[in-house]
C-alpha cells in the first residue's frame, strides 16, 4: 500500500461524493493547505480528468501591494477519528454459469488496520467575498507564466489534517488463483505474502478541497461550484488539438531521421465547440493516431526497451507520476532539466527520450506523457491485467474489441453497443471484459454476443494504452 493509495481510500472513506482530493505524495502534503495555490494545465483531451499540481505560492504572494493585508483566516472545523480493522480469509473452489460465469480458487488472507484521528481546516466563508476587495499582481512571474501556458488555477479551500501520528498496516498471503469474471477485482496467480505499513506523521494533510480562481484585469473571484467549466484567465488565447491535416516534423530514431509525423497546433476559439459537439469515431482515432505516432517510428529495439519501462511504470504508480512530473519539466524548459530514472527498469526509457546531450527529444516525450497520463486513468487492477496481458500477448485482439465497444457507444445516442463474443477465446474474454467492466462499462455475456452500455471519456483512457501497447509489441 502507498501513501497515495491509503490517502485515497480514507478520502473516499469520509466523502462518497468525490470531491474531497487525496493528496499523492507524502513529501508534498504541506502544498495542499487552506490558501495554497493549485494548477491544472488546459485540457488537450477531452477524456482527461487532469490531477491537481502543487505550485510554490499562496494566494498573499500573488497579490498586489496592499492586498496583503486583507484577513484571509483559516478556522479549524472540528476533529473526527476514523478506525476501520478488516480481517479475511477465503479458501476452496467456487464455480458457477449464470449470466456471466464465476470462476475462483484459492486460499486468501488479508488483514488491515488504519485509525486516524484528524480535523478538518478551512477558509472561512467570507472570504469567497474578500476577494473581490484584492486585486493579482499580473506582473508576478508565476502568474505570467500561468496565464502564457493557460493553466487554470485552483485555491485549496479545505484540508483534513492528521492530528498525531498514525499507522496504517496492510498485510495478505494468497496462495493459487483468484478470478471473478462479473466482479473482478484482481487476478493474482502464484504464492504472494504482503506486509506494509504508512507512518503518517503529525499535522501532515491526508486530502483538500479546492475551488477555482477567476482572473481578470481588474477583478479576482473565487467559484463557488467545483465543478464550474469556464477558464481561470477571462481573456486568454487557447490552442487545441484538432481533426484535419498538421504540420509535419521529423523525429531522430536511433541516429536516424525517422519519417514525419503530425503537430499540435492552434484552433481558433469559435471552432472549438463545433469540434466538442462533433466528437466522432474518426475524429477519437485521428487523436489517438496522431497522439502516438511516434512511438511507430521506432526501432524493434527501441520499442522492445519502451515496453519494458511502460510494464515497469504499469506496476508501479508511484513511479508513472514522477515520470510524468519530470517530462513536464523538461518540455517547459528544453536542455534546462535532466531526466533521471528512479527506477533501473526506467533507465533505458528515459535515456532514449533525450539526445546525445541530455536534451529532451520533445516529439517523443510528449506521446509518453499522452500515454502515461492515459495510464494514470486506469484502476491498479486494470494495470495488473494489462501487465498479464502483455504477457500472453493477447494486446491485438484487446484492442480490437474495446474499438468496436466504443465505436458502436460513440454511433448511439443510449451509448450502448453489441459485439461479437467470439472475437477473442474465452480466456482473452475474461481479462479484457473485467478490465472494461472497471472503467464502469456494464457488461452482459451470452454465447454468442456481449452487449452493454458505457461511457466513452471512461472507456478512452483504457483504448489508448492497448493503442499503444499494441504498437510496441509488434
Amino acid at each position: 500500500m502507498s501513501f497515495y493509495k491509503t490517502t485515497k481510500s480514507l478520502a473516499k472513506e469520509l466523502n462518497s461524493e468525490g470531491d474531497l482530493i487525496p493528496v499523492c505524495s507524502i513529501v508534498d502534503n504541506d502544498h495542499y493547505r487552506p490558501l495554497c495555490l493549485l494548477y491544472r494545465k488546459a485540457k488537450s483531451s477531452w477524456w482527461k480528468t487532469n490531477s491537481f499540481r502543487k505550485t510554490e505560492y499562496k494566494l498573499t504572494d500573488v497579490l498586489c501591494s496592499g492586498g496583503h493585508a486583507i484577513k484571509l483566516d483559516v478556522k479549524d472545523g472540528g476533529q473526527f477519528d476514523v478506525e476501520d480493522q478488516v480481517d479475511g480469509k477465503l479458501q476452496g473452489e467456487l464455480s458457477g454459469r449464470d449470466i456471466v460465469p464465476i470462476e475462483a480458487k484459492s486460499n486468501y488472507s488479508t488483514s488491515h488496520v488504519m485509525s486516524v484521528k484528524m480535523k478538518k481546516i478551512q477558509l472561512c466563508p467570507t472570504i469567497l467575498n474578500s476577494v473581490k476587495k484584492v486585486k493579482i499582481d499580473m506582473d508576478h512571474e508565476f502568474i505570467k507564466q500561468s496565464k502564457k501556458h493557460n493553466y487554470n488555477l485552483y485555491i485549496v479551500t479545505e484540508a483534513i489534517e492528521a492530528v498525531e501520528d498514525a499507522q496504517f498496516k496492510v498485510s495478505s498471503q494468497m496462495e493459487g488463483s483468484i478470478f471473478y469474471e462479473a466482479y473482478l477485482k484482481m487476478g493474482l496467480k502464484g504464492t504472494s505474502n504482503s506486509n506494509k505499513t504508512i507512518h503518517i506523521p503529525k499535522s501532515c494533510i491526508l486530502a483538500f478541497r479546492a475551488k477555482k480562481l477567476q482572473v481578470g484585469k481588474e477583478s479576482l473571484g473565487i467559484s463557488y461550484y467545483s465543478d464550474d467549466k469556464s477558464e481561470t484567465w477571462f481573456s486568454s488565447d487557447v490552442s487545441y488539438h484538432a481533426g484535419g491535416k498538421k504540420p509535419t516534423k521529423s523525429i531522430v530514431c536511433d541516429g536516424k531521421i525517422g519519417r514525419p509525423f503530425p503537430q499540435v497546433i492552434s484552433m481558433p476559439e469559435e471552432e472549438i465547440s463545433t469540434l466538442s459537439i462533433r466528437r466522432s469515431e474518426e475524429n477519437m482515432w485521428m487523436e489517438v493516431e496522431m497522439e502516438c505516432a511516434p512511438f511507430s517510428f521506432l526501432s524493434t529495439n527501441l520499442r522492445g526497451l519502451f515496453l519494458s519501462g511502460f510494464v515497469a511504470v504499469m506496476r508501479n504508480k508511484d513511479l508513472l507520476q514522477k515520470l510524468v512530473f519530470q517530462l513536464e519539466e523538461a518540455l517547459e524548459a528544453p536542455g534546462q532539466c535532466k531526466l533521471k530514472a528512479d527506477d533501473p527498469e526506467l533507465q533505458d526509457l528515459v535515456e532514449n527520450l533525450q539526445d546525445r546531450n541530455g536534451v529532451i527529444i520533445p516529439e517523443l516525450a510528449k506521446a509518453v506523457v499522452y500515454f502515461l497520463e492515459a495510464l494514470d486513468e486506469l484502476q491498479e487492477e486494470q494495470l495488473m491485467l494489462l501487465e498479464e496481458s502483455v504477457g500472453k500477448k493477447i494486446v491485438s485482439g484487446q484492442l480490437e474489441l474495446v474499438k468496436i465497444i466504443l465505436g458502436n457507444i460513440l454511433s448511439n445516442d443510449e451509448l450502448k453497443f453489441t459485439a461479437d463474443a467470439q472475437l477473442l477465446p474465452k480466456d482473452e474474454i475474461i481479462i479484457t471484459g473485467a478490465m472494461i467492466e472497471m472503467s464502469g462499462v456494464t457488461i452482459q455475456k451470452t454465447e454468442a454476443h456481449l452487449s452493454g452500455t458505457g461511457e466513452p471519456e471512461a472507456l478512452m483512457p483504457l483504448y489508448v494504452v492497448l493503442y499503444v501497447l499494441n504498437l510496441l509489441t509488434k
